[in-house]
């Protein structure tokens, strides 16, 4: 990500951000929407085409089965679970 920030505190930053309810934990929609935002903004700054919603769905989807989540049972991932 495009920062003066360091990687753990720009993470921590957009994790934040994303955390709707405050609950210290993301919902797989929140990550694909940070996702979204975050790569959208990327990719105007590249000249690049962002990736599609549906990829960046399974991408997010493929963060919670890597940290042990389940996606559809409503499980939330933490900063602990994505700096795995």
């Amino acid at each position: 990500m495009a920062s003066g920030l360091a990687n753990y505190d720009t993470l921590s930053f957009v994790f934040k951000c994303y955390d709707f309810d405050g609950s210290n934990e993301l919902t797989i929609d929140e990550v694909t929407l940070a996702m979204k935002s975050t790569l959208t903004g990327l990719c105007k700054l590249s000249g690049t085409v962002p990736p599609r919603e549906a990829e960046l769905e399974m991408q997010a989807m493929d963060a919670f089965l890597q940290s042990g989540k389940d996606e559809k049972g409503g499980d939330k991932i933490n900063m602990v679970d994505v700096l795995r």
